[in-house]
């Protein structure tokens, strides 16, 4: 009686707009669009969720039929769904497939608003659940719609949502990954199957080829998140009036015979296409890339461009190319596959714990660069190896530029990725310049005894497991010149739950019983970085013997401030932890547009000093050149930047002032004329 009465005149089939007219028999030939919302998101619509007394899948569910009756124009919807179909106690504990197809009847006649839309969506899906013990065969028996061979019956277009991910299975000493089925066959127009996979939502939007083109269903997965967007922004909208681009969508297909429009869509070039097309609040999601921006603090919406993917013609060009749609703080770009590397520019990856510390911090509008996408890095000039470690690397993954440091690369990962990274050439990518050989290594660091402390680097050491590190100690613990080993890392900023593994006490009295000094040189660019959790790790370690350092970034929008720095370096000093180095930004590729002028980074540099006391005065403004470490001196009434070298590979160099004359703008020795 419940199918009866639901599906009782309902819509047949969703007349969605189409590349190519339906065949009059389905092929069943399919190709997918993945995607991933990443923790932003995901967390926004959970949020959502709970405060509407409503699950998350009734809010993707929303989502999707906020996308599909824009499009299709039909104020009523029929859409499937898989259901457990294990309601009953007596089937909890079996195996076996007990899986059934619910169709949820969905109504958006009235112009209801999207709290509305959700409410009606959130109910009819409560009714599916409770009356899906029917198998779908026998409801299609009981409604008895026309039957086609076109198209399947009662609904075209699903959802299918996991909320238990594939998250890789944990072994002992061994890696799993989850690997996807490439799977050709679309048994519906579009399905949406979503998983939810840690704190993000990964997806595919599986589809019929003999209906659409690639391109047009990446369009579709970005209308779905910009739907899910809306909601998350503003239920007070109306269904039909809130702003999405599908009005246009519908148009295109329907006119896309005509040859003038689509040559003039063929002729556009990708920043054009960006650039005239608006759309505020598109939410973060892309295929993969981990590329994001926010909704935060204060209400405040992220704006983007909504995208439309440039068409190829096939009857006069190649293959089409692979386009990928990239969301970054100012908004959406489309760019081909190969831009992003060819451009230097890092995929998105961020841990949980940072994300939501900047969240909360009250500093997020600057700490939101360090980690998140720009469109400044398709724009940043540079080159990848600012300070010549190539030319100092004496084997792979190690660096012996001044002679009393040994500076191995024990690996190409971090916790989180900055976009400002110096090494954007090794981290995040499988590199060869990563130590190899830590017993040959070792056996150089033994031959020149001038080496007298290593600095583990990379990427970030404490990504490498604690037994992973007790194995590279094994091979310099010996050695009897070392007096210190040095651990650069940003993962007490990032994740400092690392440092509760109960294994690390041992790690650092092995050190010490060695009779050398474990230091941390930690990575603190703003006082917003410096978590409750960040302290108690400091804390617990120095009672373990462990000192610190702290070494910052001058960076453009996010600390060039001599209040926020001096706020952090004072911060350092109640931990425990000595700043040392204000690093000058160095014009890499990608991440040039960082960079702060000399002239700016002097006068940062003073304000931070009149602000310290004499005891917390523990920096140096640094350069680190390609000739050595340069401090940053003073820009003096003769119009001349002075400068000395802190640090050189040539010894005599070491101490020695020098001048260059300042030019306007300038942010790097190479910037300013010698003489």
């Amino acid at each position: 009686a419940y199918w009866l009465r639901t599906l009782a005149g309902a819509p047949t089939v969703l007349k969605l707009p189409t590349d190519q007219p339906r065949p009059a028999q389905q092929d069943y030939s399919g190709s997918y669009v993945e995607f991933a919302l990443h923790e932003p998101p995901t967390a926004q619509l959970k949020a959502l969720s709970r405060r509407h007394g409503t699950t998350l899948f009734a809010t993707l569910l929303a989502g999707w039929a906020l996308m599909l009756a824009r499009l299709s124009e039909q104020d009523e919807l029929v859409i499937g769904t898989p259901s457990a179909n294990r309601t009953r106690s007596e089937s909890e504990g079996l195996i076996g497939l007990f899986v059934n197809t619910v169709a949820i009847r969905i109504d958006l006649s009235g112009d209801p608003t999207l709290e509305e839309l959700l409410d009606r969506v959130n109910a009819a899906a409560l009714g599916a659940q409770a009356n899906q013990d029917l198998p779908f065969e026998q409801v299609v028996e009981l409604v008895n719609p026309p039957r086609t061979r076109a198209h399947t019956r009662i609904f075209q277009v699903i959802l299918a949502w996991q909320n238990k991910g594939t998250e890789p299975t944990k072994l002992p000493g061994l890696e799993l990954e989850y690997v996807g089925v490439d799977d050709r066959v679309a048994q519906y127009d579009l399905a949406l199957d979503l998983a939810e996979v840690g704190e993000a939502i990964r997806g595919r939007l599986i589809y019929a080829t003999s209906l659409f083109k690639r391109s047009t269903v990446e369009r579709f997965a970005s209308y779905w998140q910009q739907a899910l967007s809306r909601l998350a922004a503003d239920l007070g909208q109306r269904v039909w009036s809130a702003p999405l681009p599908l009005a246009e969508e519908r148009h295109r297909l329907v006119v896309q015979s005509n040859p003038t429009e689509a040559a003039y869509a063929q002729n556009r070039r990708i920043h054009e296409l960006v650039e005239t097309q608006p759309d505020p609040e598109a939410i973060a999601v892309c295929e993969d890339l981990g590329l994001n921006y926010r909704e935060r603090n204060a209400g405040a919406t992220s704006s983007a461009p909504r995208v439309s993917l440039p068409q190829s013609s096939r009857a006069n060009s190649g293959p089409e190319p692979h386009t990928e749609v990239m969301n970054f703080i100012e908004g959406t770009r489309v760019v081909t596959e190969g831009e992003p590397q060819a451009n230097s520019i890092t995929r998105y990856h961020v841990t949980k714990f940072y994300r939501e510390q900047i969240t909360n911090s009250g500093h997020y509008d600057q700490l939101k660069y360090i980690v998140e996408p720009s469109i400044d890095e398709f724009e940043s000039p540079g080159n990848l190896d600012t300070s010549g470690e190539h030319d100092n690397t004496v084997m792979p993954g190690l660096q012996h530029k001044y002679a009393q440091t040994a500076l191995m690369l024990v690996t190409d990962r971090c916790a989180s990725y900055c976009r400002y990274c110096f090494r954007k050439r090794i981290v995040g990518r499988d590199s060869d310049e990563i130590t190899a050989d830590f017993a040959q290594i070792a056996q150089y660091i033994g031959g020149h005894p001038e080496i007298t402390n290593v600095l583990l680097s990379g990427g970030d050491p404490f990504m490498l497991s604690t037994a992973k590190l007790d194995k590279i100690l094994d091979h310099l613990l010996p050695i009897p010149h070392l007096d210190s080993i040095r651990f650069g890392t940003k993962m007490v900023a990032y994740q400092p739950k690392r440092f509760e593994d109960s294994a690390l006490p041992a790690l650092f009295q092995r050190i010490h019983g060695a009779g050398k000094i474990a230091v941390f040189v930690t990575h603190f660019d703003h006082i917003g970085e410096i978590s409750i959790g960040a302290e108690r790790a400091i804390r617990s370690l120095r009672a373990l013997g462990v000192q610190f350092l702290n070494q910052s970034v001058l960076l453009a929008k996010v600390n060039d401030d001599p209040e926020i720095l001096a706020a952090t370096f004072a911060k350092c000093h109640q931990m425990g932890v000595r700043p040392y180095y204000l690093f000058q930004g160095r014009p890499v590729k990608g991440a040039s547009h960082f960079q702060v002028p000399l002239r700016r980074g002097l006068e940062i540099g003073h304000g931070i000093n009149q602000r310290l006391s004499g005891i917390q005065k523990t920096f140096k403004y640094i350069m680190s050149h390609y000739t050595g470490k340069i401090e940053i001196l003073d820009l003096g009434a003769d119009n001349r930047v002075y400068m000395r070298y802190h640090q050189s590979k040539t010894p005599e160099k070491i101490g020695k002032i020098f001048s260059r004359r300042y030019l306007e703008g300038a942010c790097w020795l190479d910037d300013l004329p010698e003489g």
